[in-house]
């Protein structure tokens, strides 16, 4: 999808919200978000809950800061989609993501 853009995904994405469930209240965990522009594309959607996790620190922290202001209920971790188990993560395991 990277090539062809998000319209290509979009359809299937959006599918995968639960039966009853609006966009605007799907909880969505994007792991491994890198730089993607796939959170930003949602919440522009109308899915704005979006959690967007990188074991990167320094892509995390940039995207963070750079949509604090246009886009504030997306949420961003630095961890390692392997650790989610871990207690670490323990905050994020009590959350459910659709």
């Amino acid at each position: 999808w990277f090539e062809q853009g998000y319209d290509v995904v979009r359809g299937v994405i959006l599918n995968g919200i639960p039966k009853g469930t609006r966009p605007e209240e799907a909880r969505v965990l994007h792991l491994g978000c890198g730089n993607s522009r796939l959170g930003e594309e949602l919440y522009d959607d109308g899915v704005p809950n979006v959690m967007n996790l990188d074991y990167s620190s320094e892509v995390i922290a940039a995207l963070a800061e750079r949509h604090e202001w246009d886009r504030p209920e997306m949420g961003w971790v630095a961890m390692d989609a392997a650790d989610l188990d871990s207690e670490e993560a323990s905050g994020m395991a009590a959350d459910s993501y659709d």
